[in-house]
C-alpha cells in the first residue's frame, strides 16, 4: 500500500480496516486465514487491543509484510536532525 499525501498517524484498527477494504477482502476471509472469528476481526477494526503477533498475521493474510525497525537513539544526533532523517526515510509513505 502506498500512502499519498501527508503522512498521518493511524491506529492499528484503522490500518487493518483500511487495508482490508482497499484489498476488497471481507472480514470473514481475513478471519478464516488467521484462525479467528469474524467478530474478532471486527473488534480489532473498532479498537480492541491486538497483539503484535496477531497484527502481523492479519496483515500477512492480506498480502502485506510488516517491517519493524528498532534503533537505539544516537545521543550525538540532534532532535531536529533525527526528525529530518525520519521524514526523509518516510517520504515514500506506506509500501506494499
Amino acid at each position: 500500500m502506498e500512502y499519498k499525501g501527508k503522512l498521518k498517524d493511524i491506529s492499528t484498527a484503522e490500518l487493518i480496516k483500511e487495508t482490508r477494504k482497499k484489498e476488497g477482502i471481507t472480514q470473514e476471509v481475513v478471519a478464516k486465514k488467521v484462525g479467528v472469528t469474524r467478530q474478532q476481526i471486527s473488534m480489532y477494526e473498532t479498537g480492541a487491543t491486538v497483539s503484535t503477533k496477531r497484527f502481523i498475521e492479519i496483515m500477512n493474510s492480506m498480502g502485506y509484510e510488516v517491517l519493524i525497525k528498532v534503533v537505539k537513539k544516537d545521543e550525538k544526533v540532534e532532535r531536529k536532525e533525527a526528525k529530518r532523517l525520519a521524514r526523509e526515510e518516510c517520504k515514500t509513505g506506506w509500501q506494499r
